[in-house]
């Protein structure tokens, strides 16, 4: 048995031959790390996958739209009336904030400006905003975008933008292909992710769920018929 002070001794012999990967991915949240590396055939020859985050809510998909608006330059002082001022479209659509009114409670929606322009003296000819969509299920994705490519129409040349879906952690993607855990573990504090304060309380919890991923991978590299039931219940996409 694995499960005892002594199962180092008691692994089975084949266990020696089974080997650990470690993939530091970051940008999961951008253009998604993790999707770069399933591109490449990273995960080929890799029967499974553990990994585990820190946060104190559910994982949303993750959808990014980049949208441009294109106007005519002209000078701001001198000759205003002479320009079609792109900026002011990207204005009107940082503004989506009118739009989450009938947005479902568990979409979320949020922007920023890229490029507003060169100089306060010239009237924007291009402009360039970033969205993240955020929805629970795929399915409501589409609906999403729709909704939100239907507010950015604005009249002035509107480009179709470039998207590309994961989880807001991209190991979704992952376990497409895949079989794989990835659990969340609580940090007892009042910070929220991406502050200092957050790291600082993390650390320790970290380790203990480090080694609990570890032991979790002993026991099926242990146990050959869970492993089988595994690679038998998993549905590549």
């Amino acid at each position: 048995s694995c499960h005892n002070d002594n199962y180092v001794k008691e692994i089975p012999f084949s266990f020696v031959f089974n080997q650990i990967t470690v993939l530091g991915t970051p940008a999961e949240e951008s253009f998604g790390g993790k999707v770069k590396l399933i591109e490449a055939e990273a995960f080929a020859d890799i029967d499974l996958v553990f990994m585990a985050h820190p946060g104190q809510q559910d994982v949303l998909l993750h959808s990014t739209v980049t949208v441009t608006y294109h106007g005519k330059a002209s000078h701001a002082s001198a000759y205003p009336w002479e320009g079609v001022n792109a900026l002011d479209a990207a204005v009107l659509a940082y503004n989506i904030s009118v739009l989450r009114q009938q947005l479902r409670p568990k979409w979320k929606l949020h922007s920023i400006i890229q490029h507003g322009g060169p100089k306060p003296n010239i009237i924007p000819d291009y402009t360039e905003l970033l969205f993240y969509l955020r929805t629970p299920h795929a399915k409501d994705i589409c609906d999403l975008k729709a909704k939100t490519e239907a507010y950015l129409s604005l009249g002035i040349q509107f480009e179709e933008p470039t998207n590309h879906i994961t989880a807001s952690t991209d190991f979704g993607n992952v376990s497409f292909i895949v079989p794989g855990i990835h659990p969340f573990f609580y940090i007892c504090t009042d910070a929220f992710n991406h502050t200092k304060e957050y790291i600082q309380a993390m650390f320790l919890v970290m380790k203990l769920n480090s080694k609990a991923l570890a032991m979790t991978a002993v026991d099926v590299v242990c146990s050959p018929d869970l492993l089988r039931q595994v690679r038998e219940d998993f549905c590549p996409n």
